[in-house]
């Protein structure tokens, strides 16, 4: 049975490959998409979404939720690559026709409606989640798992010396989930740093001249331009569609339960996740904490994924 799940996006760069991971595999059942704002402005980042829904046109349109509040935050040192207009280059005009709902709204209502059966995963900054289970903290128990892309445990940060951007931009949202009683998986740095799709992957995309297809090679195109240009890096880093893996492959990785908190106020060190590593810790370890993956596998998941897209786009 597909795995029923929301996705909460800051949409732009880096999450189109895991849009159309999402929506055109069979083994998940995309209930929701909700959009929080961070690197653009939460219109600007609902424009992103709803152009790549209007690309890949799914048979099931998920409901489409955006968050609300959106405080404009320096984005550290990936300030550059985020402010790149991503969608500068393409030929795929504005669409705007869903309808759209608040996010908060949306979260909560799928997850009353299907209780103990929703995973939401979340690619982005946590306000929307934190907004959701502060509000109603009975949501909680019938979530049946989070899977977190966010944070890092050795690994150095990416929004500052200490940070992981989406910790960074909002780091009382990510301090609030910590604390939330949920059944919670979190991918740091450690892990989405060990999975890199390099310029293979032009070779594996679909060349249809269907509006899906066309749309995802100059995606991806424009990916590695950016990846290339601005961080000097040989490929794509792709937490989400890693999300993606740890729901359908959990054998694939492996971790330990700890205890985490978020730095929510210092001035070096605002957004940096901070673990209870001691020989005997004083907290009790109540967060799933992945820190490293079969790379070998999940890049063979996911590029057989890319060699059926033809098909499944079709």
């Amino acid at each position: 049975m597909a795995r029923k799940i929301i996705l909460d996006v800051e949409p732009g760069i880096t999450d189109v490959l895991t849009l159309y991971y999402a929506l055109f595999d069979p083994e998940f059942n995309v209930l929701g998409i909700t959009v929080c704002g961070g690197t653009n402005s939460l219109p600007t980042a609902l424009r992103c979404v709803q152009r790549i829904l209007d690309a890949i046109q799914p048979a099931q349109m998920p409901r489409l939720g955006v968050g609300m509040g959106y405080l404009p935050m320096p984005m550290g040192d990936l300030e550059e690559f985020h402010s790149s207009s991503f969608f500068s280059a393409m030929e795929f005009p504005d669409a705007d026709y869903f309808s759209v709902q608040p996010a908060c709204r949306i979260i909560k209502e799928l997850i009353r409606e299907n209780p103990h059966e929703i995973t939401l995963l979340t690619l982005g900054p946590l306000t929307n989640p934190a907004r959701v289970f502060s509000s109603h903290p009975d949501l909680a128990e019938l979530l049946h798992r989070m899977i977190i892309t966010g944070g890092s445990v050795l690994e150095p940060g990416n929004a500052t010396l200490a940070a992981e951007y989406n910790f960074y931009r909002d780091p009382k949202a990510a301090e609030w989930i910590m604390r939330t009683p949920v059944a919670r998986t979190l991918l740091p740095l450690d892990v989405t740093n060990q999975i890199l799709l390099d310029y293979d992957i032009l070779q594996l995309l679909p060349q249809t001249d269907s509006v899906s297809a066309r749309f995802l090679n100059q995606a991806v195109n424009r990916l590695l331009q950016l990846h290339r240009e601005i961080l000097g890096i040989e490929g794509i880093y792709v937490s989400g569609m890693l999300a993606l893996e740890a729901l359908l492959h959990p054998n694939l990785f492996s971790g330990k339960m700890m205890h985490g908190e978020v730095e929510t106020e210092g001035e070096k060190t605002r957004g940096m996740t901070i673990f209870d590593r001691r020989l005997h810790p004083k907290f009790s370890p109540d967060l799933e904490v992945m820190l490293s993956v079969d790379s070998i596998e999940v890049l063979r998941n996911i590029y057989r994924f890319l060699e059926r897209l033809t098909e499944l786009s079709t």
